[in-house]
């Protein structure tokens, strides 16, 4: 790791051996988001839009079973975290 000023860190250093300045804190990584900024639950036109398919079709696949969502009374609902598992592969 470098300080601002250009000089070699070392290893747990506070400070910088040549300005003198205290060592940046590493930017923590971020995680990747598992529902990609999507609400938890996802209506019919949303998956249809992330899929890149028609409203007609993405209901034919609901109501194949091809798609993991649930019918509450006449609307589907589908979980966002478990619908990217699915789209990823990780989940069946």
């Amino acid at each position: 790791m470098q300080c601002k000023c250009g000089a070699d860190l070392p290893e747990k250093a506070k400070f910088c051996p040549e300005c003198g300045k205290p060592v940046p804190k590493p930017e923590p990584k971020p995680e990747a988001d598992p529902l990609r900024g999507y609400p938890p639950v996802l209506e019919p036109k949303q998956v249809a839009e992330i899929l890149g398919i028609g409203l007609c079709r993405l209901y034919e696949h609901l109501h194949a079973g091809d798609i993991p969502a649930r019918k509450l009374g006449r609307r589907w609902r589908i979980s966002t975290k478990r619908f990217f598992e699915w789209l990823d592969g990780q989940a069946s």
